[in-house]
This record gives structure tokens, sequence and C-alpha cells, in this order.
């Protein structure tokens, strides 16, 4: 696309040619946000309802060994205590697979296709920036790192 603006600043196609291959390749990318919306409403749908499935089947096995326990053990707990376990922790995994899986697998994927096409265009180009994956990644480390520390 940037060729093509160049070569029509340089005068080298017509205004025609111009506005018919831009109108081409803006009705391309629309075409492709609305294929990334639907994709990506898709899987996030398909993991929430896996996480509210798991969640459920959690809280019912939880239920089932709360009701097992003794008397005695109800009398060392608090009020309400037991729901609030069952409420806040199935919550954090329900977030964990709901969201988290599913970003990480999106990410994951949009890393690989990214470097798919970039080894496509160029790859002496992703080659080069293949030698500075080891120092994002040992700087993210350590960003992490000293986050965690300074949070405490």
């Amino acid at each position: 696309m940037i060729n093509y603006f160049t070569n029509f600043q340089k005068g080298q196609i017509s205004n025609a040619n111009f506005l018919d291959k831009v109108n081409y390749y803006a009705l391309f990318f629309v075409y492709l946000a609305i294929i990334v919306f639907f994709s990506t409403y898709i899987y996030m749908a398909a993991w929430v309802y896996t996480g509210e499935r798991l969640t459920r089947q959690i809280r019912e096995r939880y239920l089932r060994s709360i009701l097992r326990q003794n008397v005695a053990y109800f009398d060392k707990l608090g009020a309400g205590e037991v729901t609030t376990r069952i409420t806040s922790d199935t919550h954090l995994i329900q977030d964990g697979i709901s969201e988290k899986v599913a970003m990480s697998i999106s990410y994951a994927a949009q890393f690989l296709s990214a470097f798919v096409i970039a080894f496509i265009k160029s790859w002496k180009m992703t080659l080069v920036i293949c030698a500075l994956i080891p120092c994002i990644s040992i700087t993210s480390t350590l960003l992490n790192k000293f986050t965690a520390i300074f949070m405490k």
C-alpha cells in the first residue's frame, strides 16, 4: 500500500488507479476487521462458557466435600466463611480460565502469525529481530521481579 502512495506522489500512477487501489485495500482491511471481530467473539464466548462449566463443577464438588465434614469443622469457621470461600475461590478460577487462558492463546497465535508473515516478507530482517528476543525476555523478567519486590 505504501508503494501506491509513493508512486502516486511521484506521478507514476494515475489518480483513478490510485483511488481504485486505496478503495480495494480499505475494503480489505474492513473485511479483515470484521473477521477478527467475529472470530475473537466466538473464541472468547467459548472460553467463558468453558470457564462457567468448570466453575460450576468445582462448586458442586466443593459443596459435596463441605457437606461430608463433621459438625466440629463448622464450629471452627466463622459465619458465612464457607460461602465466601466458595465464591471467591471459584471466581478466581473462572477468571483465570475464561480470560487469562483465552488471551494467552490469542497472544501466542498473534506472535506466531506475525513471525510467519515476517519470515515470508523479509527473512533477513526477521533473523535480526530474532536476535533481540533474548534481550527483551531478560528485560521483561527483570522488570517483573522488580515490580514484585516493590509491590510487597
